[in-house]
């Protein structure tokens, strides 16, 4: 089979999630095509990649939603897609999270309803917290989940390969948590989308590599001599920055 997954990742666990996902079908002797969303025209993909046999979307979960550029890269994804009548209409979706799901596969439903496509297969898989809040030196310097979250990441994903490779259904996104997700995506929608007013970075810890300018995937930091750096609303509060700065000079009010 030949698989093209479209992904984002924040702070690099869904990058983990799906890195491991790779491996495991290509160890089935798949071929797969990862293409990160933020560096990814839509159209040029789908042209070069021919006779493809499984479409697949990955992303962390926030606040119980989707973050905004998936949905725009969905969407993207959807206009692209119209011009390739042959691509298969059953796709697989793989979210991340930290405590709760919060019926992230309703959510994912809604984006393809009016279209020729569907999701087959649905796997949410967890994964350490890295959400605003928290001391920046207190995170991890890299994205590794523990043995425990990885184990258990593995065996999600394996059952999501077999669903890949057989055509079975495979769902784990329905359940209790569907009711707290949409009160969750309710009280916090506003908070993800004016987080930026509360990034902020320590001048004495910050040594001006502008790697967070460069590093962000929605270009939402700027740097201009003797007012320092700005945060924009098209900030999508995923934490890449605070994770990505080598002298953790970046916090969250």
């Amino acid at each position: 089979m030949k698989i093209l997954l479209f992904y984002f990742s924040g702070a690099g666990y869904t990058r983990w999630v799906v890195n491991r996902l790779s491996g495991l079908l290509i160890g089935k002797g798949h071929s797969v095509h990862l293409e990160a969303v933020e560096n990814c025209d839509m159209a040029s993909v789908l042209q070069r990649e021919d006779m493809i046999d499984a479409i697949g979307f990955a992303q962390p979960i926030y606040a119980a939603d989707i973050p905004r550029i998936m949905r725009r890269a969905i969407g993207t994804f959807l206009q692209a897609a119209a011009g390739y009548p042959a691509l298969p209409t059953g796709v697989f979706f793989v979210n991340t999270y930290a405590y709760v799901n919060g019926s992230g596969y309703l959510e994912a439903k809604k984006l393809f309803e009016g279209s020729a496509f569907q999701i087959h297969s649905y796997a949410n898989v967890k994964m350490p917290n890295s959400a605003l809040g928290k001391r920046p030196d207190s995170l991890p310097k890299t994205a590794v989940p523990g043995d425990a979250l990885a184990a258990a990441a593995m065996q999600k994903l394996s059952r999501l390969v077999e669903s890949i490779e057989g055509g079975s259904l495979f769902n784990d996104g329905l359940g209790p948590q569907t009711v707290g997700g949409k009160l969750v995506r309710k009280l916090l929608r506003k908070q993800i989308q004016n987080a930026y007013q509360r990034f902020q970075v320590e001048a004495t810890r910050c040594t001006r590599c502008m790697h967070c300018v460069d590093t962000c995937p929605v270009q939402a930091i700027t740097y201009k001599e003797g007012k320092g750096f700005t945060f924009s609303a098209t900030c999508e509060a995923c934490m890449r920055c605070v994770h990505a700065c080598p002298t953790w000079a970046i916090s969250v009010k």
